[in-house]
């Protein structure tokens, strides 16, 4: 979720916003989680995140843990 130009990827405890700044991404990325569902959500909003920026976003899957929010990409 986009939210004043930056990704929205979680809240803490205390109910406060975190987001991961656009501009402090660069072109390599890992996510890893306690259970496949973190996983997913994660990915997930910061796909939508720079994809909603315009940005193209490819996601491997090796577990195919992700493949109900694929869609193909056209040229």
């Amino acid at each position: 979720m986009l939210k004043e130009n930056k990704i929205w990827v979680a809240s803490d405890e205390n109910g406060d916003e975190i987001f991961l700044l656009p501009e402090m991404a660069n072109h390599h990325g890992l996510i890893v989680g306690a259970d496949n569902k973190e996983v997913y959500l994660t990915a997930r909003m910061i796909a939508e995140g720079f994809s909603g920026m315009g940005m193209s976003v490819f996601i491997t899957d090796i577990h195919r843990n992700l493949a109900g929010m694929m869609e193909p990409g056209n040229c």
